[in-house]
């Protein structure tokens, strides 16, 4: 069963517990379903997003491939970071840090013993909860015949059906969105005549099972647990499978290796998630998806201005305007 944007069975059903994260629910479907409603993509992708940020720094450096090793704290306050490569940068005001929470006890490792504000933070920051991973799958499929006037740039597949029940609406592997924004971008670098498409079964895949694999049972692993985001790209395109010439399926791994996620996580619990980028350690102020308001790139990027904003007095705030 697909529809071109999710339903969902009863508001009742979504709340059912005084739940969190159905709340939310709630809200961005309501937001969706009203009047000149709209499902935003960034046009250019997530380039053009890269490249936003940049030149919002305006002549300020970037510096590519500087892996942290450690956050530098003395005397309860922050002095800067030392690079993998050895190399220590001082910082003039303090650091924002916006690596994942988990990651924090290693970043701040050589400072846990001495610094008591240091110890109090890590220690705050286990009681928050890691939601699970993600399952992703990009094809680039050969378009020929195929009327893309005719296909919609977002579908919400319910592969395991959509009964008035939540957790069988939440079940694993049910609720997959599959994205087509080639209908909406055409900046997006795909040759002509081809199609790419997106599936992605999010916050919701158990890193666990993933563990411990051989290569051969990793590959298997991905070819079973691949088979539903297959399946949902086949309800737009029947005939996706004979079309792909590209093929790439991401896992929880995927995210721990390349994106620095410890377990592959999606973020922070919306139950758990700090309140605020404060950290009590002098100079160091926290943004993210483990900072309130959570996941999600408006969500983590209004954590970052609110960091940003902190080093900022609100008289030199309001000259900005």
């Amino acid at each position: 069963m697909f529809t071109p944007i999710a339903q969902v069975a009863s508001v009742e059903t979504l709340l059912k517990g005084s739940n969190v994260v159905a709340s939310l629910v709630v809200a961005v479907l309501w937001d969706l379903h009203r009047a000149n409603g709209s499902l935003d993509y960034p046009k250019g992708g997530m380039k053009s997003l890269v490249n936003a940020l940049v030149s919002g720094l305006g002549d300020d450096v970037v510096r590519l491939r500087s892996h942290v090793a450690s956050i530098d704290v003395t005397d309860n306050n922050v002095r800067g970071v030392t690079l993998k490569s050895g190399e220590s940068i001082k910082c003039n005001e303090g650091v924002i840090c916006n690596a994942p929470l988990w990651n924090l006890k290693n970043l701040l490792a050589p400072a846990e013993s001495s610094e008591d504000s240091v110890k109090t933070l890590l220690g705050e920051i286990e009681s928050v909860n890691m939601t699970r991973s993600y399952l992703h799958l990009h094809v680039g499929l050969d378009a020929t015949g195929i009327d893309q006037t005719k296909l919609k740039p977002h579908y919400t597949v319910f592969e395991k059906g959509m009964v008035g029940d939540a957790e069988h609406v939440c079940t694993e592997l049910n609720m997959i969105a599959v994205s087509n924004v080639c209908n909406l971008d055409d900046s997006l670098e795909v040759p002509e005549g081809k199609i790419m498409m997106h599936a992605y079964a999010c916050g919701n895949e158990d890193y666990g099972i993933w563990e411990n694999l051989s290569k051969d049972e990793y590959e298997l692993k991905k070819k079973e647990r691949g088979e539903a985001l297959w399946s949902a790209i086949e309800k737009v395109v029947p005939d996706a499978r004979e079309r792909c010439e590209v093929e790439l399926l991401g896992s929880p791994l995927t995210h721990e290796r390349f994106l620095r996620r410890p377990r592959g996580t999606y973020g922070a619990e919306v139950e758990s998630l700090l309140k605020d980028g404060s950290t009590g350690v002098g100079g160091l102020v926290l943004c993210g998806d483990g900072i309130f308001p959570g996941i999600g790139l408006p969500s983590v990027a209004l954590s970052g201005v609110s960091a940003a904003n902190s080093f900022v007095s609100v008289w030199r705030q309001l000259k900005s305007y």
